[in-house]
């Protein structure tokens, strides 16, 4: 029957290598998923840290508050102290630390997408 086909993943889904050979699309693509997965993990211990679920009920926070406040913060642990070089001509490529802001923000757009 198709739904046992479509429950056992195996039939259908592609293997994943989760230490694929550095520079392919897979490495990329698993980069992406584990800042993806780092900022959704972020986000949620942000709730926490931020008291939200006390705090909606002494201040009246609404959820929508409090998933833009759990946002922020989550982007900013994952940011880290990386910042973007105000002096780099738009033309040139980006390279070290600010690469590696490019992909996080990146990864920060993909994990978004999944708890939003």
């Amino acid at each position: 029957m198709l739904s046992d086909q479509l429950l056992d993943v195996t039939t259908w889904a592609p293997l994943i290598d989760a230490f694929p050979k550095p520079g392919t699309d897979d490495a990329t693509g698993i980069f992406l998923l584990r800042r993806a997965l780092e900022f959704i993990l972020r986000h949620e211990l942000a709730h926490v840290a931020l008291n939200h679920e006390p705090r909606q009920v002494a201040e009246g926070l609404t959820t929508i508050e409090c998933e833009r406040e759990a946002d922020l913060k989550a982007a900013s642990w994952l940011r880290g102290s990386l910042q973007a070089d105000s002096e780099r001509s738009l033309e040139a490529r980006l390279a070290g630390r600010e690469l590696s802001l490019e992909q996080r923000a990146v990864s920060i757009g993909l994990g978004l997408g999944c708890v939003i």
